[in-house]
């Protein structure tokens, strides 16, 4: 284990609480390679007793230990903001998504599973992005290899890992 600075140059603005913490971003990457790219939901399981990290661990005894790792360290934000779009469902397709079973229907989207809401997104721009851990370098190299997507809206938050020692 040795102390490590892991640096991802934006492409674009990263949509994401100002925390982005690293360990969140290596375990969703671990468990990609473990289980493949399909959705995993298992209930009542803790993500970090399935892959184990290539990070120090500080206070491992307790029960609120956590990883030795930073949250992100925005380096001269450009620009920040606030943005938002909204869910609603689709009239025009009802036919496809709901069985009837040959009888007039009315789709509730007022409350339910087709509830229309109004979602904000946060996001901030700045030309790096900076976190700092103690772990195995070259481990965490191989997790992040393919990581080219940060945050919420992936698509949106494109990335380039360089490391520093």
């Amino acid at each position: 284990m040795e102390p490590i600075k892991i640096r991802a140059y934006l492409r674009c603005g990263v949509i994401a609480d100002k925390f982005l913490p690293l360990d969140g971003i290596l375990l969703y990457h671990k468990m990609r390679a473990k289980y493949g790219y399909q959705d995993i939901t298992q209930p009542s399981v803790v993500l970090s007793e399935l892959v184990d990290l290539p990070l120090a661990k500080r206070n491992e005894s307790r029960k609120d230990w956590y990883y030795a790792c930073s949250f992100a360290q925005w380096a001269n934000v450009i620009a920040e903001g606030e943005d938002a779009y909204s869910k609603r469902f689709d009239l025009a397709n009802a036919a496809n998504f709901i069985d009837f079973k040959n009888k007039v229907g009315k789709v509730d989207t007022t409350r339910g599973e087709y509830k229309n809401y109004r979602n904000i997104l946060f996001y901030w721009h700045a030309l790096y992005i900076d976190w700092y851990a103690v772990g195995v370098k070259e481990e965490v190299e191989k997790i992040l290899r393919f990581c080219t997507h940060i945050g919420k809206k992936a698509a949106q938050g494109i990335s380039i890992p360089e490391w520093y020692d």
